[in-house]
C-alpha cells in the first residue's frame, strides 16, 4: 500500500529575498531555478488601510482559488509591475498579454491558487529569464520563514533513475537516509522516469527506493517544509589548506561575522578552497563581501545595468537598441566591500550546475581579476538582480530589475561560467573526486592527496 501523491508547484524555485532589498537570487529558468520579508515603514493610516484591504481579500469561499474577475485583476497587476519595474537585456515585457493568451484555457479552468500559479508561471517562462517567478500565498508564507517544500534533493536524470547530487540536512530525504551519489529508482512502487514524479507537498507520504553501492534501500518519506539552505562551514583538509563551504548568500544562512572568523582562521594558510556547489544565490551584498576576502577594494566586482543606465546609453549613443558593449560602458560599477587584509594565498573555487546568481558572479569576478582556479561544472547562468513585489490576494512576484555583467562586461544570464577544470555532474557531486582535483591543482601528489582525503570526505559529507 503506497502513500498518496499530489504534484507540487515547484521544487527547485529560488529563495525569495527580503522585501525592498535588491537580490541576486538563484532561480534557473530550467529545472533548478529564489527569507523573510521586511515590512516598510508607513503612516498609521496607510497601515490601517492595508489591513482593511487584506481583510476584504480574505474571502473564505475563495481561500484556495480565485473567481474570474480576481484572476484578471491578478494578471493585470503582474503586467503593470513588469511594465513599471522589470528590466532584462533584450526583453519586451509588453508581450505579457500575448503570453497569457497562450495559456488562457488553463488559467480559466484553474480551481486552486496552485493551478493558477502554475499556468501563470508557464506564461512568465516565455520570457526565458531566470529571476522571474510567481509565488502563491501559501508558498510566499513558507518562504517568509526561510523554508521550502518538497523532498530536499538536487538531482540529475540518468538511465538508471534519478542521480542525487546533493541532499539538504534535516530535509525529508536526509531523514529517510538518502544521501548524495545515491540513485533513486522507484517511487510508490513505480520505476521513476521523470523528475516530476518526485514532487510533493507537506504531508504527502511517498515510498521511495534507491540504490547505493549496489545495495537497494527503501523508506516511506514524509514530505515537510525545511530550510532553504545550510549555513556556511569551515574545515581543514590538510594543515595548510582550508575549505570554506558557502551554500547560500541568503541572509539567514550567510553570516558576515562567521565568514570573517573563518577567513581569519585561515589567514596563514597556503590555500582556501571555496565550495559554492548547490549555492543558489541570495543578497548581492554578501557575494561582494566574500569577494572582499580575496581581492582589494579597488577591484571591479561586477557591472550593473538597470532601466536608468539603459536610458543613458540610448541617449549618449543615439542607439535605441544599444549593444551589450555599449550598455557595459555606461553601467554602474560595483566593488567588493571594504576589507583591509584580503587573503593572499591560493584560491580554488568549486562549482556545479546549481551554482547560481551570486555563485555565478563570484567565481567569474575572481577569474577576471586574476584570482583563483575554478573546478567543477559550468555554473547555472542565472544571474540577474531581482526584487519581489506584492500582488493582489497574497500572491508575490519576483522580477529582474537589473542585468549583472562580469568585470569584463560578459553576460552570464543564460550562459553560465565555464570552469578551468571541467568535471561531469557525477564527478562534481563526488567530494572525493572534486577535492582530489583541487589538491592536484595545488601540486599535491597522489599519496599526499589520498592521505588528506582519507577521513576528510566523511567529515565533510556527514558533519552535523
Amino acid at each position: 500500500m503506497y502513500c498518496i501523491f499530489n504534484k507540487a508547484f515547484r521544487i527547485f524555485r529560488p529563495s525569495p529575498r527580503p522585501a525592498n532589498v535588491a537580490t541576486l537570487v538563484f532561480n534557473p529558468a530550467t529545472t533548478y531555478r529564489r527569507n523573510a520579508f521586511l515590512l516598510p515603514k508607513a503612516p498609521l493610516k496607510h497601515s490601517l488601510a492595508l489591513l482593511f484591504s487584506l481583510a476584504l481579500l480574505a474571502t473564505p469561499a475563495l481561500a484556495d482559488g480565485l473567481a474570474s474577475e480576481q484572476k484578471e485583476r491578478l494578471i493585470g497587476a503582474i503586467g503593470r509591475r513588469l511594465e513599471q519595474s522589470a528590466y532584462a537585456y533584450g526583453t519586451d515585457f509588453s508581450e505579457w498579454t500575448n503570453h497569457v493568451d497562450d495559456f488562457r484555457d488553463r488559467i480559466d479552468s484553474s480551481d486552486t491558487n496552485k493551478e493558477l500559479a502554475e499556468a501563470l508561471q508557464d506564461a512568465l517562462e516565455r520570457f526565458d529569464l531566470s529571476h522571474l517567478s510567481l509565488f502563491t500565498p501559501e508558498r510566499a508564507r513558507l518562504y517568509r520563514k526561510g523554508k521550502r517544500m518538497g523532498v530536499g534533493v538536487s538531482i540529475q536524470k540518468i538511465d538508471e533513475g534519478i542521480f542525487v547530487t546533493s541532499v539538504l540536512r534535516n530535509s525529508p530525504a536526509w531523514q529517510a537516509g538518502i544521501r548524495k551519489l545515491d540513485t533513486i529508482t522507484k517511487i510508490d512502487g513505480e520505476i521513476i522516469k521523470d523528475i516530476e514524479q518526485l514532487r510533493g507537498e507537506p504531508g504527502d507520504e511517498r515510498e521511495i527506493e534507491w540504490i547505493r553501492d549496489d545495495i537497494t534501500y527503501e523508506a516511506c518519506v514524509k514530505y515537510h517544509s525545511f530550510e532553504l539552505a545550510e549555513r556556511s562551514e569551515f574545515y581543514w583538509i590538510t594543515e595548510e589548506v582550508a575549505v570554506l563551504r558557502v551554500q547560500s548568500f541568503q541572509y539567514r544562512f550567510y553570516k558576515i561575522a562567521r565568514i570573517n572568523r573563518y577567513i581569519n582562521r585561515a589567514r596563514e594558510a597556503r590555500a582556501i578552497i571555496v565550495d559554492l556547489r548547490n549555492n543558489r544565490g541570495g543578497l548581492a551584498f554578501y557575494s561582494q563581501h566574500l569577494a572582499s576576502k580575496f581581492v582589494n577594494r579597488k577591484s571591479v566586482f561586477s557591472k550593473k545595468i538597470n532601466r536608468k543606465k539603459h536610458r543613458k546609453a540610448v541617449k549618449l549613443t543615439g542607439n535605441n537598441n544599444p549593444t551589450l558593449d555599449q550598455l557595459s560602458e555606461y553601467s554602474k560599477i560595483t566593488r567588493p566591500t571594504v576589507n583591509l587584509r584580503p587573503f593572499k594565498g591560493e584560491l580554488i573555487i568549486l562549482t556545479d550546475s546549481l551554482s547560481a546568481s551570486g555563485a555565478d558572479i563570484f567565481p567569474a569576478s575572481m577569474k577576471e581579476n586574476g584570482r583563483g582556479t575554478i573546478i567543477g561544472e559550468k555554473t547555472s547562468g542565472a544571474l540577474q538582480l531581482s526584487r519581489s513585489f506584492d500582488l493582489p490576494y497574497g500572491f508575490r512576484l519576483y522580477t529582474p530589475v537589473a542585468e549583472i555583467l562580469t568585470p569584463d562586461g560578459n553576460r552570464l544570464e543564460g550562459n553560465g561560467l565555464d570552469p578551468d577544470v571541467l568535471l561531469s555532474f557525477e564527478e562534481a557531486a563526488n567530494d572525493r573526486i572534486i577535492f582530489d582535483k583541487a589538491l592536484e591543482e595545488l601540486g599535491y601528489g597522489p599519496d599526499r592527496r589520498r592521505l588528506a582525503l582519507a577521513d576528510f570526505v566523511d567529515r565533510y559529507a556527514y558533519s552535523e
